[in-house]
């Protein structure tokens, strides 16, 4: 039978009457056997009752369209290339009725529905933009609504603000901003953006939807320990520790290397507690391993970890880096790296080898949680042999100058500011005035009195000269001295394999006077006093020579001798003049050398030029002045020069 088609009329052609049942359809619909279309792609043609093509069609099929139908934009265009898209409509198909994507007179859409911070934190206040598009052919004046959805129902609860209304021209975008206009909680919420526009022809895209999941706070999560080179026949693991006070679900979680990422409780929720640490290992086994039979623990097959460098990420479930370790480590076998401080970043200074005798604390406290900080001159750099024999050791000794001990483990010791290396990888106190010696190799002990502390590290000291300094772990600086070589006594004749000595550890290790060549028959003293120490005493203002009379003849007996001092508070710098039983200045000691009110200068006996004195008695002359170059105080006092014969 006929069936007649009013201009401006649609007819719905379908193989199954039941479509009325889906599609609310105003317009004519005919039931006919039609063939089957083929999704990825196929034509289709109407002719009239000659044969002759009336209209055609040839489509590709795309797979993200899956379920929508294509609709034509433009009745006057015949090409399918920029004339044909999906449809727009929520029904997913608009039978019967004006295509959802055919060019209207008003028509605005959301173009983009964002949040500012990307990955909001709870209690965090936050922004929110839409770019608005105008599709019509007219221009329209429009504003925006933004909505909480409290239940996630998708249904707006309160609104929680509105923007001005603007004109939005012809095929342009229009940017809304809504900025901290809203505190997110804990929880998870939805937030709904809609249009508000009476003359729009096409509503179904005047809404948008956000579903918020809170991120995690800096620090709520973090890594705090890493055994990423363990014993033969251990396990790598990973620990994790709750910094917050929630419970957290790890689930869908990924913990990450340079090269791969494995996820955390695919399908059941994985819950860390607060202040709870959790171990992430690859089998059982590690339970036995570590006698660890309470300790959380997860089990997957994380990443194999490098042995001398690489990053650990564990991020969250929408992919926000939670905490991330990169570590460059020189290899020590069956001891983890631990984080010093919770509170601070994951950069490399604030990670360390496990000071734990067992070599790592896993589902517990770190060692070094809570590492002493100490103060400068606690420690003195007290003698150093650099330059020996192939096969001999160089050594650094260190002197506990300190009222209280001092944890080896938490002190480090840099060379020429690019080489460092902890003294001790466990913990090894250091008690008031114990020595310890940081040596290259074995043969030390050849030398080391059986009182006196030894560590084995691998370092080299430059026979030319170089710094040394010592440190705690928190960077705080102990002790630091520049040597070289022209520091030595240039009576000895061969400093091959001889130390240099502190004369004084009590004066700092930066006084070109306070070192000299060892004088010892073994030409070193590690690991007990040196042999050329020379005490000092400070009393009531004025100065002091001790010892006197001196000897400076070389033998390890009372080679120099100290001047000390105690002046008034209103000193700025000193001079120091040694004169001959005939008034001639036979060496300045010091000429406008700034001073504290108390302190030590050493002398060595020589003139002014580098010669030794001779037997007798001389005169030192003290002067101090103000910063004005006034003279404050003057002190003079009797200096014997004398030999052993």
């Amino acid at each position: 039978s006929s069936i007649v088609i009013n201009p401006g009329e649609f007819l719905v052609i379908s193989s199954d009457p039941q479509i009325a049942n889906f599609y609310t359809i105003q317009g004519k619909i005919l039931t006919a056997k039609l063939p089957s279309l083929n999704n990825s792609g196929d034509e289709i043609a109407i002719s009239d009752s000659t044969g002759k093509i009336i209209d055609s069609l040839t489509y590709k099929g795309v797979s993200a369209d899956a379920g929508k139908s294509l609709e034509r934009i433009d009745t006057e265009n015949f090409l399918y290339e920029g004339n044909w898209m999906p449809c727009r409509s929520k029904t997913r198909a608009t039978p019967g009725e004006k295509n959802s994507v055919t060019k209207k007179d008003f028509d605005l859409s959301v173009k983009s529905f964002n949040i500012f911070p990307k990955y909001p934190a709870a209690g965090q206040s936050i922004s929110f933009s839409a770019e608005i598009i105008n599709s019509g052919k007219n221009e329209i004046k429009a504003s925006c609504s933004l909505f909480s959805d409290a239940d996630l129902d998708s249904v707006a609860d309160k609104q929680i603000s509105v923007s001005e209304e603007i004109t939005i021209m012809p095929d342009s975008v229009h940017k809304f901003n809504f900025n901290n206009v809203y505190q997110l909680t804990n929880r998870t919420e939805n937030f709904i953006l809609k249009i508000n526009c009476g003359k729009d022809e096409f509503t179904d895209d005047n809404e948008a939807f956000l579903n918020i999941i809170p991120s995690m706070e800096f620090n709520s999560v973090i890594i705090t320990e890493i055994m990423f080179n363990p014993d033969s026949g251990k396990s790598e693991w990973i620990e994790i520790f709750n910094n917050s006070e929630f419970k957290i679900d790890l689930k869908n979680w990924q913990i990450c290397d340079n090269r791969s990422q494995v996820q955390i409780g695919k399908s059941d929720s994985v819950i860390i507690n607060p202040e709870e640490y959790m171990i992430i290992a690859s089998d059982t086994s590690f339970i036995t391993q570590y006698n660890l039979p309470d300790t959380k623990m997860y089990l997957c097959r994380f990443p194999s970890l490098n042995n001398d460098s690489d990053e650990v990420i564990l991020k969250e479930n929408n992919g926000k880096t939670v905490d991330s370790v990169y570590y460059l480590q020189e290899p020590l076998r069956g001891f983890s790296i631990e984080k010093i401080d919770f509170s601070l970043s994951s950069e490399e200074s604030n990670w360390i080898y496990s000071i734990s005798p067992d070599g790592s604390t896993p589902g517990r406290e770190n060692t070094l949680g809570k590492i002493p900080e100490y103060e400068k001159g606690s420690l003195a750099i007290n003698e150093i042999l650099f330059d020996t024999d192939a096969g001999k050791a160089e050594f650094i000794e260190l002197l506990n100058f300190s009222e209280d001990s001092v944890d080896l483990a938490t002190v480090k010791i840099i060379i020429n500011d690019n080489k460092s290396f902890r003294t001790s990888n466990t913990s090894f106190i250091l008690k008031k005035g114990e020595y310890f010696v940081a040596a290259t190799d074995t043969s030390i002990k050849e030398l080391c009195k059986p009182e006196g502390k030894l560590g084995i590290s691998f370092f080299s000291l430059p026979n030319t000269g170089g710094s040394i300094s010592v440190k705690d772990l928190k960077g705080n600086l102990i002790d630091s001295v520049s040597y070289y070589p022209s520091l030595h006594n240039p009576l000895v004749s061969s400093t091959k394999n001889c130390s240099l000595e502190k004369i004084n550890p009590g004066i700092s290790g930066n006084d070109e006077n306070n070192w000299t060549s060892c004088v010892s028959p073994e030409k070193s003293t590690p690991g007990r006093i040196n042999s050329v120490f020379i005490s000092n005493y400070t009393g009531k203002e004025g100065i002091s020579i001790s010892p006197n009379p001196f000897s400076p003849d070389n033998d390890g007996f009372e080679d120099f001798t100290i001047i000390n001092y105690n002046l008034k508070p209103a000193i700025s710098f000193v001079r120091v003049r040694l004169f001959d039983t005939k008034g001639r200045v036979v060496r300045t000691i010091a000429d406008g050398l700034p001073v504290s009110s108390s302190g030590s200068i050493i002398y060595d006996g020589y003139d002014s030029g580098k010669t030794p004195l001779r037997v007798g008695i001389y005169i030192l002359l003290f002067e101090a002045f103000d910063n004005e170059k006034n003279s404050i105080s003057v002190f003079k006092e009797a200096l014997v020069i004398a030999r052993k014969f």
